[in-house]
């Protein structure tokens, strides 16, 4: 069991790095290439799937069993960190129609990284 937590939580510091570079990238393509605003949005979701897909995937290949389920445990616990920074630093408590974006996003990702991950040899 202890294992099991230490490894989600693993899969899910490695999302929140991921994110973080893949963020960092993004923003100076924005800033120096002539991008639509409505394609920010997509980008993000982009982002999201990635690092929650490699999240996933390192998780439950390491715990080599419930694909699916570690992939969704950190896919959720990631959207519940993010909601609580998110709460802290705005003080708007409350969900909206991108809280609800952000989450099927990050249970998806993180679901898809899970399945694919379990299915693969740990040498």
């Amino acid at each position: 069991m202890k294992n099991f937590i230490m490894q989600l939580f693993k899969g899910v510091l490695l999302s929140y790095i991921v994110t973080l570079i893949l963020l960092l990238f993004f923003s100076f393509l924005l800033t120096y290439a002539s991008i639509d605003d409505n394609s920010i949005g997509i980008g993000i979701a982009a982002i999201t799937i990635v690092a929650l897909f490699i999240g996933g995937f390192y998780a439950a290949r390491n715990l080599s069993m419930n694909g699916w389920l570690s992939g969704l445990l950190v896919g959720g616990i990631y959207f519940v960190f993010l909601a609580i920074i998110t709460f802290a630093i705005t003080n708007e408590y409350g969900f909206s129609p991108n809280s609800f974006k952000l989450l099927s996003t990050a249970l998806i990702g993180g679901v898809l990284g899970g399945i694919i991950g379990v299915n693969t040899k740990n040498n």
